[in-house]
């Protein structure tokens, strides 16, 4: 998680290939190298905060992910 705080725009704006994969509100994901990991977070440049809004496994279903 250092990562996202030291580097929060790594991650792209995550844009589903669903309408049903879509978030609540946009958000950036990011792949965790090495890995099946995805994170998906939300960066307030206000308060300088990174919400983390889920950590998935990206061979799960995209359809249920949010």
């Amino acid at each position: 998680m250092l990562l996202l705080r030291t580097t929060p725009f790594i991650g792209r704006v995550y844009d589903p290939e669903f309408e049903s994969a879509t978030p609540p509100e946009g958000c950036r994901r990011l792949v965790v190298s090495g890995t099946t990991i995805e994170i998906f977070y939300l960066v307030d440049e206000d308060a300088k905060q990174v919400k983390v809004i889920l950590v998935d496994d990206a061979r799960m279903d995209p359809l249920s992910r949010f």
